[in-house]
């Protein structure tokens, strides 16, 4: 009965096995941690572009609630301070129909987020409004 020492000691046979379940443990955990930046990376484009939605509807209500109160939009300097990147571009035309007599106004805000554009479209009737809108 011939037996090779070597075979019989506890953790001489397993340091191969040892090394390779370490090295696919790390080889998965690397890929995890990939797909988790990638995401991350996502979730965060989609926040920002949630963001400039919020400001681009923010300041096309505060035209709109401007020129329904005051019949003025609102001070283009004062708009820049508070939404930057925002533009907004204002457009009206005359009721026509069961809105004959009133004013049709109509923001459009637009903002950059990363490599697209956002852009919302709002519109009111309201009361006459001079020609200087």
């Amino acid at each position: 009965m011939t037996s090779d020492i070597r075979t019989r000691l506890p953790g001489r046979r397993l340091r191969g096995a040892i090394f390779i379940e370490l090295a696919f443990s790390l080889a998965t955990l690397s890929i995890l941690i990939a797909g988790l930046a990638v995401s991350l990376d996502g979730f965060g484009r989609f926040n920002h572009y949630q963001h400039v939605r919020r400001q681009c509807t923010a300041a096309a209500r505060a035209q709109l609630d401007s020129i329904t109160a005051t019949a003025t939009p609102l001070d283009s300097a004062l708009a820049k301070e508070l939404w930057p990147d925002v533009v907004c571009e204002l457009s009206t035309a005359e009721g026509t129909g069961p809105w004959q007599g009133l004013t049709r106004v109509d923001v459009r805000a637009t903002a950059p987020s990363y490599n697209r554009s956002v852009t919302l479209r709002y519109g009111r009737y309201v009361t006459k409004l001079d020609k200087g809108v």
